[in-house]
């Protein structure tokens, strides 16, 4: 505390000071470096209840809030270190009641730093207020109290605390020099008005607006009184709250509340809003034209529930005045967050229809905390339960082929305790990784959905259809004997050959295999037998199955390509030729004759637009057609008669130089079957007409080989299939 010379008699006298300061509001206190309370102001028994004699000579612990006390401590640490400091902290009361206060603690020089005095004012009210105004806890601990004591005129300042000159911007000698404690206030008739009332021995309390050094007007409060000693007036002691925030906030709120029906009224969710007493008090227009019922006819009235469900019942809104309300039959679902309540349902009919809502409900609180009314916004969800009710059916419905999915059937097949017997039927698509492989997905989705759709004719409602995933189909039927289940799978089996004589695009093969059993149902192990006698009878007739699937591609390929065959006739004449020429064992010809017919079997898998193109392909086109020889790979690899030949075929667009596809092989890395292969396909497709060119003349394709020798061909073969081709 600074002191002048006009105050001496304060500083000199530590026992009338410590009088002097009994009437402030606040608690006065006086504690040396242990945190020891050597004096403390009888005003202390307001705050904790507890007489200021029964403190003295104890820990200021004796009435912080456990939690608080380290804040405490630091802040007294800090003013024996010559700083005054500000703390807040809570208080426990003798009755139990937790109170707030904030202690501005300054050195006591004459102590040397052993000794702190300060003052203690408690705030419970302000934080109240505060909350009332729907602060943040953080600004309500961020706030200070700035405090100012003055001689007896209320002129000269002789003490200011650190939260004064923050707010001010005023040292104490910056106050006197300017005209003392007056300058401070927005007109010298407050300033006569506060000290006219103190002076009569009576506190002053009230608001006005606070002058600071650069100018600003701070609105503020103000709680001051006369500092008394030897019942003698002494001093005034001021306690200052920047209320800049509040008026702020008191500014906002009025805006607020002069806005909330505006904003009620133009939001875009049906709202409603009723009064404590179940009153409506608001019905916006989005609600107006959800219902058919308008404002007019809604103020004040308390049957709100008529107009959603034509009956008084509970709603979402009154579940907040009472949560104990019975709703199970008014909602599907009624769930609370925080202090709201969130239901859906299937509610009124407007408009000759019915909707789905999702309605959220919540309390309106006043300042004080008390619950005024209730507001609930509607959305109508009809929409989203559609897609939902969609999604809920794909997780039980096969989207290709429209049969069960796997979930579906394993949830069915855990109900079949209660039957005598059981039995699953398993069916396989056979050949169709080949058909995706080579004619595209979109034809393996066909044979998949022509699949499901053979099984499904051959039952009526009874028994369980489901895609298991992929190739797999199995069929669930409770009731039946080994018998019933031979029946039904040669009813499978006769649809399916009658599907191939009407459709002979793609032949289907299905493997089928079956279990039935009567003792204790394990469906798992249930479906595993009949799984593996599936598998059984798909080693019998995977060849047969593969190798009309391959017939099948190659009476497509010729359909598509008239040429074919005649070109298939060509090259393997001079496949044979070129081969004999150069010694090629007798042995090895007739594949190399098979290889010559088949080598294009992968085109089967191109689409028309790209085979039979008039023009030039572009190079997406272009790599699409690229795939023709890994086609007809996997083609080959599935038919035992060609499977010898499939290295061939993959690798019958290779070059010389290394620049083909697929494998950018070279030289001798090539199978001689290609490099023989290479030169008489290309020359029978130089010489003869394509969609896109005419036929070259026999001595423009010898040209032409001769250019390319080195590079796409071997340059000896070439030499050789010249001469090979003139005799």
């Amino acid at each position: 505390m600074e002191r002048i010379s006009f105050f001496k008699p304060i500083q000199d006298q530590e026992e009338k000071f410590n009088t002097l300061v009994e009437n402030i509001k606040g608690v006065i206190y006086r504690v040396n470096n242990q945190g020891k309370i050597l004096f403390i102001s009888p005003t202390i028994k307001q705050l904790t209840g507890i007489d200021a004699r029964e403190i003295l000579g104890k820990h200021v612990s004796t009435f912080v809030y456990p939690d608080d006390l380290p804040d405490v401590v630091t802040a007294l640490k800090r003013s024996f270190k010559g700083t005054t400091s500000t703390v807040d902290f809570r208080v426990v009361h003798k009755d139990g009641r937790i109170r707030h206060a904030r202690a501005t603690s300054l050195i006591d020089i004459k102590s040397k730093r052993s000794k702190v005095t300060g003052i203690i004012s408690d705030v419970t009210e302000l934080k109240k207020n505060r909350e009332d105004l729907l602060l943040t806890r953080k600004a309500l601990d961020s706030t200070s109290n700035p405090a100012l004591l003055t001689d007896l005129k209320g002129r000269y300042a002789l003490y200011q605390n650190e939260a004064f000159l923050n707010l001010t911007g005023y040292t104490l000698s910056e106050i006197n020099l300017a005209g003392g404690a007056p300058v401070i206030y927005d007109s010298p008739y407050t300033a006569k008005k506060v000290y006219r009332t103190i002076i009569k021995g009576k506190p002053w309390k009230g608001e006005f607006e606070l002058r600071a050094k650069d100018g600003r007007m701070i609105p503020v409060s103000l709680h001051t009184n006369l500092i008394t000693s030897d019942k003698r007036a002494i001093g005034c002691f001021g306690v200052f709250t920047d209320m800049t925030e509040y008026r702020k906030l008191e500014a906002d709120r009025q805006a607020a509340y002069q806005r909330l029906n505006s904003i009620i009224e133009f939001l875009p969710d049906p709202t409603f809003v009723i009064n404590k007493d179940n009153r409506v008090i608001e019905w916006n227009r989005a609600l107006e034209e959800m219902t058919g019922v308008t404002r007019e006819e809604m103020l004040g009235r308390d049957d709100y529930s008529l107009v959603f469900y034509g009956e008084s019942r509970p709603t979402m809104i009154d579940l907040v005045f009472n949560p104990d309300l019975i709703y199970d039959d008014c909602y599907d679902t009624v769930s609370r967050k925080d202090k709201s309540v969130i239901a859906e349902g299937y509610v009124f009919k407007h408009k000759d229809k019915g909707l789905y809502i999702r309605g959220t409900a919540s309390a309106i609180y006043d300042s004080s905390g008390e619950v005024i009314g209730a507001i609930e916004s509607i959305q109508d969800i009809s929409e989203r339960k559609r897609i939902t009710e969609q999604l809920r059916l794909y997780a039980l419905y096969d989207s290709l082929t429209g049969l069960y999915n796997r979930h579906y059937f394993e949830e069915e097949a855990i109900k079949l305790g209660g039957y005598k017997t059981a039995g699953i039927i398993v069916c396989d698509v056979d050949g169709l990784k080949l058909v995706n492989d080579t004619l595209g997905h979109n034809t393996g989705d066909a044979m998949i959905v022509a699949t499901a759709n053979v099984i499904k004719g051959c039952f009526d409602d009874k028994g369980i259809i489901a895609r298991m995933g992929g190739d797999e189909f199995a069929l669930l039927f409770t009731d039946v004997t080994e018998k019933d289940l031979e029946e039904k799978s040669e009813r499978i089996r006769e649809a399916v050959r009658a599907y191939n004589t009407k459709n002979g695009k793609v032949p289907l093969s299905i493997s089928i295999g079956y279990a039935v059993t009567e003792d204790a149902i394990d469906v798992q192990t249930l479906f595993m037998e009949a799984d593996n006698n599936m598998y059984r009878e798909k080693l019998h007739s995977r060849h047969s199955a593969r190798s009309a699937v391959v017939q099948t591609l190659m009476k497509t390929l010729k359909a598509r390509d008239m040429d074919t065959r005649e070109h298939a006739d060509r090259l393997e004449e001079m496949v044979v030729a070129l081969a004999r020429a150069i010694s090629v064992p007798e042995n090895r010809i007739p594949d190399l004759r098979l290889f010559a017919r088949f080598h294009d079997i992968g085109k089967v898998g191109i689409p028309d637009n790209i085979l039979n193109k008039p023009g030039s392909l572009t190079k997406k086109e272009y790599d699409d057609m690229k795939r023709h020889s890994e086609i007809g790979y996997h083609i080959a690899m599935a038919s035992p008669d060609l499977a010898p030949i499939a290295d061939w075929i993959l690798k019958h667009h290779e070059w010389w130089d290394g620049s083909g596809y697929p494998l950018g092989l070279k030289q001798e890395e090539i199978p001689m079957e290609c490099r023989i292969l290479t030169i008489c396909d290309a020359y029978d497709a130089m010489t003869s007409d394509r969609p896109y060119r005419k036929a070259m003349t026999h001595e423009d394709a010898i040209t032409e080989l001769k250019a390319s020798a080195g590079t796409q061909f071997v340059p000896e073969l070439v030499q050789r299939f010249i001469e090979a081709v003139k005799k």
